[in-house]
């Protein structure tokens, strides 16, 4: 049997106040049915990684003003096995984006990624992103 760890999932979106609310308010819904020890926060964008998705939607929207969008950071910490968090991260992505499969840009450009506690090149866990997920979220742990 897999244990049970902490995570870090990411989703950056380039969304205004309003749809950004929205998005949390249904996000922690879908974290509420699960009922694993999580705790979602949102924040500005702070790296580079989401910086294209400004771009992608000035390109699937030309001559259109973005108004009040803004990058965005969604961070939800879940301490659960890794098999779980892929498929909670899939459910979560397809709260931003239903049919991944659809033609037409997504009204809010998104994407998604994750933090375990790595590992370096001995196989040990890497402690810098080990020491982050414990300090913010070392509280899911279930004690005993």
């Amino acid at each position: 049997m897999t244990a049970a760890e902490l995570f870090e999932i990411n989703i950056g979106v380039y969304a205004a106040g309003k749809n950004l609310v929205r998005l949390a308010a249904d996000l922690s819904r879908q974290l509420d049915e699960r009922k694993l020890p999580s705790q979602l926060t949102v924040a500005a964008a702070e790296d580079d990684f989401y910086a294209d998705l400004a771009g992608q939607w000035r390109v699937e929207n030309p001559g259109a003003d973005p108004g009040t969008r803004e990058l965005h950071e969604i961070r939800v910490g879940v301490y659960t096995t890794r098999a779980e968090m892929d498929e909670l991260r899939a459910e979560l992505t397809r709260v931003v984006c239903p049919d991944l499969e659809h033609d037409t840009p997504c009204p809010i450009p998104w994407a998604s990624g994750y933090i375990d506690a790595g590992h370096d090149g001995d196989g040990e866990p890497d402690e810098d992103q080990a020491g982050y997920l414990e300090e913010t979220y070392g509280h899911l742990v279930p004690v005993g």
